[in-house]
């Protein structure tokens, strides 16, 4: 009887810790992104960087800075209802396979490069680095992993 108790509270703590396990993985890139774009930094009101963004489902949102992407994410559904004057424009997904290009390892979401109207997703921040080193002279750059740009400015209008 003795054994049988222990068993069961093994199995029960194994399976209490599953839940928080699964929530620390990384999440898979999304079957479809779609650029939300616009003129004014629903936070802040400057300028949208291409390099300052949020991927949140399914829908990639821009920022004047880095200081705006929390903001924005805290209180999503109201400042999503102040962009004026969106446009979406569907961002073809270079790596449907879900491997980075450089690695061949799963991509996550949250490393990605937006390239015109092209997505791809990377396994690290070290293998969009590569990639983007790989690229020819004069190729541009664009978009760093979401949420994470560097202005070298500072927010606002």
């Amino acid at each position: 009887m003795k054994k049988l108790v222990l068993s069961l509270l093994f199995v029960a703590f194994v399976w209490s810790s599953l839940p928080g396990w699964a929530a620390d993985a990384p999440a898979a890139i999304p079957e479809q992104v779609i650029d939300v774009r616009y003129d004014k930094c629903p936070v802040m009101g400057g300028m949208p960087q291409n390099d300052v963004t949020l991927l949140k489902d399914g829908k990639l949102y821009h920022f004047c800075c880095p200081g705006c992407v929390g903001p924005f994410e805290k209180n999503f559904k109201t400042k999503v209802g102040e962009i004026k004057n969106p446009s979406e424009v569907n961002l073809m997904i270079t790596n449907v396979d879900g491997k980075s290009p450089v690695s061949g390892e799963a991509a996550v979401a949250d490393v990605f490069r937006v390239e015109g109207d092209s997505i791809t997703f990377f396994s690290s921040k070290d293998d969009m680095a590569k990639f983007v080193s790989q690229q020819p002279s004069g190729v541009a750059t664009p978009t760093a992993p979401a949420g994470h740009g560097d202005m070298g400015g500072g927010c606002g209008m």
